[in-house]
């Protein structure tokens, strides 16, 4: 059974409300803010780490360092939950790309609870969600697989052909195409997905290089998913993918 630790100094009604919501799904444990408390946590992968952060934790940075180290040595889900002034201090010491979601007043433990429960069904069903990478770069393809093989199933494809050859041999939940290809570009290989009637609703999003506006407006003429830059760091690319799981599929509660 997946865990769920609440880090906190001090509770609220809200907070309890939200625990009541999460208890029938889930193991709960509730943990004091201190380093050691936080570098002995053994949670996981489909583990989820909430903080509760108000002014009493943003007064042990340790305790927030130990929860930043925790979460990258383990790729648990993290919730942000604003307790009060000192939330804009916890979170200054947290990456974004770190964070799974982020709560800020006014707090809604009707809301709050069923998004983390849905959030953590789909983190504990990443490892059967399929994505395609397909960019000519070999050295684009490595870096993609060894960003994201750890919570998909990653398929590589350094050509179109390639692509759409794997295509009809397994069908993956979403494509990570980039826009640059020479020979047959990113464009023309969308195109040529959308037009099968078996491949036009699989989800496609870009990989570009390219920052400027007129690539940018190219891109989304074409109305993928989405686009991701190349140049984001890959807790950037990794949350994105993530994202758009949770924002995209239908979990029963």
């Amino acid at each position: 059974m997946s865990r769920v630790v609440l880090i906190k100094q001090k509770g609220s009604i809200v907070i309890n409300s939200i625990l009541d919501q999460i208890r029938p799904f889930y193991s709960l444990e509730e943990v004091i803010p201190n380093s050691k408390n936080i570098r002995d946590l053994g949670v996981n992968d489909k583990d989820c780490i909430i903080v509760y952060a108000e002014s009493s934790l943003a007064a042990r940075t340790e305790a927030v360092i130990a929860i930043k180290d925790k979460v990258i040595e383990t790729r648990a889900m993290l919730v942000l939950i604003e307790g009060d002034d000192g939330y804009a201090m916890v979170k200054d010491l947290i990456p974004d790309d770190l964070i799974t979601l982020k709560f800020l007043h006014p707090l809604d433990a009707k809301v709050i609870g069923p998004l983390i429960i849905r959030r953590m069904q789909i983190q504990q069903n990443r490892g059967s969600k399929k994505i395609m990478v397909v960019d000519d770069s070999e050295v684009m393809l490595t870096l993609a697989k060894s960003w994201l093989s750890d919570k998909y199933d990653v398929t590589l494809a350094n050509s179109g052909t390639m692509a759409i050859k794997y295509l009809s041999l397994d069908r993956p939940d979403l494509i990570l195409l980039d826009y640059e290809m020479p020979i047959v570009s990113g464009k023309t290989i969308f195109e040529m997905i959308r037009s099968e009637a078996d491949f036009a609703s699989i989800p496609v999003i870009f990989l570009t290089g390219q920052n400027d506006k007129q690539t940018i407006m190219e891109v989304l003429e074409l109305k993928p998913e989405g686009y991701l830059l190349k140049s984001m760091e890959p807790g950037e690319i990794i949350k994105a993918v993530d994202d758009f799981f949770f924002k995209h599929d239908k979990v029963e509660m």
